[in-house]
């Protein structure tokens, strides 16, 4: 029995199972509150999301005392929410929003469903109104679709009666399509 007990606590070592019930850390920039269970992970989101300059409304994040150590990746999100602000040409007031990191797809989709109560393959990222929480797998992110969640994010927070989920999927689009771009007057309207 006491083999069985032994075998058991180390697999369960091992497999880093005991991270799936931990409580998540959290880091939190201007306008995000990253949720992570592993350094290895947060690590991982940063690399993923390449900088993104906002074109205006810059100087106020070179001066914020972010956490030393996270620092390039708040920079990075706060600089991308404000791209994103700058694209829709939305600014919600005191606006801020949450972002969970999950390591892999078992893990999100297991989330999911307790969290919702079915199943949905193949999620990348997805954002809960309700929650003002966006959640990303971190082996898929990249900027792009980030932004694209941060989109709903904003309109949902600048809209007192909020607009349909395709009308928000074109403005999140809108936000894809001109990431890219270095003007505003590049961007069509």
């Amino acid at each position: 029995m006491k083999k069985k007990v032994l075998i058991v606590l180390v697999l369960l070592i091992f497999f880093d199972v005991p991270l799936l019930f931990s409580e998540p850390k959290e880091i939190s920039s201007i306008f995000t509150r990253v949720f992570f269970r592993r350094e290895g992970d947060l690590e991982k989101f940063s690399k993923k999301i390449k900088y993104v300059r906002p074109i205006k409304s810059m100087g106020f994040i070179l001066n914020y005392k972010y956490p030393y150590k996270y620092k390039e990746l708040c920079v990075k999100l706060d600089s991308l929410i404000l791209r994103v602000e700058e694209i829709l040409d939305m600014h919600p007031v005191g606006f801020k929003v949450d972002i969970e990191i999950f390591n892999s797809k078992k893990d999100m989709e297991k989330y999911f469903v307790e969290e919702f109560g079915y199943r949905k393959k193949n999620l990348i990222a997805y954002y809960v109104p309700s929650k003002n929480k966006i959640y990303v797998r971190v082996d898929k992110i990249n900027e792009h679709i980030l932004a694209h969640e941060i989109g709903h994010a904003i309109i949902n927070k600048n809209f007192l009666i909020k607009p349909s989920e395709k009308i928000q999927e074109l403005l999140c689009h809108f936000v894809d399509v001109n990431l890219r771009k270095k003007h505003l007057e590049d961007i069509p309207y």
